[in-house]
């Protein structure tokens, strides 16, 4: 899959730009700003980097698992973006 990798660009450029991406979607999570937006941002770069890097390694199953853990949060937040209070 490092295909996928490679049609994006230099490494380099890569890492830095879904660093700036992951930062700014990830606090707008965290304050409640535009969950669901945020949410699927953060899904568009964690699925590529999760099957990058992470797929038929041996070594790095528990990267792995933690990405599916946080796959599958960010799939509530981008259906659920409205918390509502009881």
């Amino acid at each position: 899959m490092g295909f996928i990798g490679n049609s994006l660009g230099s490494p380099e450029t890569a890492v830095i730009l879904s660093g700036i991406v992951m930062f700014v979607a990830g606090v707008s999570l965290l304050i409640g700003f535009k969950t669901r937006i945020a949410a699927l941002v953060l899904l568009a770069v964690l699925i590529p980097i999760t099957l990058t890097i992470q797929v038929g390694q041996m070594a790095t199953l528990g990267p792995l698992f933690k990405n599916i853990a946080l796959l599958g949060g960010l799939l509530f937040f981008s259906i659920n973006s409205k918390i509502q209070k009881q």
